[in-house]
Parts: structure tokens; sequence; C-alpha cells
């Protein structure tokens, strides 16, 4: 079973704060992000409850700062994709037109 590491918890956390790794290291609490971590691996539910897990104790314990929440999605989605399961596109930032194609552009009425 393959699960997320330190390592690429804070390569995931410099993506979504746009930090370098050294920033990352500076503002994160390690031995906090550790214990999450192991918390999250091989809990009964599978991945999808790993994910959970996850989620939960990055946010509660703002282990990356007030912007712990965006860590923790994108730590989550990695982690289901590291099972093969796909979660979401991650090549772009914010709603898109290719993320959410029902709703209408910005600046468009709505006929509806």
């Amino acid at each position: 079973m393959t699960s997320l590491d330190l390592a690429g918890l804070v390569l995931v956390a410099g993506r979504a704060l746009d930090l370098e790794e050294a920033a990352v290291l500076g503002l994160a609490d390690l031995e906090a992000a550790a214990s999450v971590l192991a918390a999250a691996r091989n809990p009964a539910g599978g991945p999808e409850r790993q994910a959970a897990i996850l989620v939960r104790g990055l946010v509660r314990g703002q282990v990356f700062g007030p912007r712990s929440g965006e860590v923790a999605l994108l730590a989550a989605c990695q982690l289901l994709a590291l099972h093969g399961l796909a979660a979401v596109d991650l090549g772009r930032r914010g709603p898109c037109a290719t993320c959410w194609p029902a709703w209408p552009a910005a600046g468009s009425a709505s006929t509806s």
C-alpha cells in the first residue's frame, strides 16, 4: 500500500502555498505533520478514510499556518492519486471553465 510521507507532504505544501521548500520547512510544524501522517496511515476504510484523516489533522492542527486547508486538500488529492483514485485535475488553480462547465462565464447572463 502506497502512502504519502513527510517529504512528499512538504512538496505538496510548497506547491499549494507557492513557496520554496526552505520556506515551507520554516513555516510547518513538522512534528505535528508527522503525527498526522502516522494517524492517517492504514486506517480501516482504505484510502478515502486516510485522506479524510489527513485533511482533518492538517486543518485542525494548522500544521502549515492559516493556509493549512489548501495544503490539506491538495495532500488528500495526492494521497488518493497514489492509490490510483482520481480526485481532481490539479493542473490549474481556482475555478475555470473546464472545471465547472455548467457555470456561465463571468459577465454572461443566464437564460435558465
